[in-house]
């Protein structure tokens, strides 16, 4: 299956992991949070502020975990580069 862990539009927190291209795969099982950055950002939802005015939170990119997954997949270089150095496919 190709999950998020192996796509190219797989943001994780850079405050922890950083460059995504250095994951490896004993951090797939790992529960950290990302941002898929297939499409751009969503606007954040309405709420009221502290003077009932409405309050338009920021644009936000879809939260996701290393093991979700959809049907925009496309593989990121270290998962292209794993295909090559294992002789296996894992974007099939």
């Amino acid at each position: 299956m190709n999950f998020c862990f192996d796509c190219k539009f797989f943001a994780p927190q850079k405050s922890i992991y950083g460059n995504p291209n250095e994951l490896t795969e004993k951090n797939l099982n790992e529960q950290f949070e990302g941002e898929c950055r297939r499409n751009p950002p969503v606007i954040g939802i309405v709420h009221p502020n502290e003077y009932d005015e409405d309050f338009r939170g920021y644009g936000d990119f879809p939260k996701v975990f290393p093991n979700c997954w959809c049907g925009e997949f496309l593989p990121c270089a270290r998962a292209v580069l794993k295909h090559d150095e294992d002789g296996h496919c894992p974007i099939s």
